[in-house]
């Protein structure tokens, strides 16, 4: 996955968070947020020892889970409103994590 991607699927939720449909806002919103949480366990995963990791495993799965199924929702949502999305059927969960993280981040950045 390059860049326009992450930056393609960023926009879409940037679109939606500023969207004056509630439908939209709300799904937008669900992705923010679990894009959030999880990139926060990834962040854990980062500091912590092995243990801690194992104990952990379970809720940053979950988390993870949930971003993906919270950015299908989105997408598939949008796609029936007659936009044209990305078909993220061709990428594995480490590269869906990996767009959670990026939305955080941007997320983050955005709100200087």
């Amino acid at each position: 996955m390059n860049k326009e991607t992450y930056e393609t699927i960023m926009l879409f939720v940037v679109d939606g968070l500023n969207s004056t449909n509630t439908d939209t806002l709300e799904l937008a919103t669900d992705v923010l947020k679990s894009a959030i949480r999880y990139a926060k366990y990834r962040m854990d995963f980062a500091i912590n020892d092995n243990a801690w990791k194992m104990e952990n495993d379970k809720y940053r799965t979950s988390a993870h889970n949930r971003f993906m199924d919270c950015l299908n929702i989105y997408l598939r949502y949008l796609k029936n409103s007659g936009m044209k999305v990305i078909d993220l059927s061709e990428y594995d969960r480490k590269t869906l994590g990996d767009i959670a993280c990026y939305i955080a981040y941007k997320a983050a950045i955005l709100q200087r």
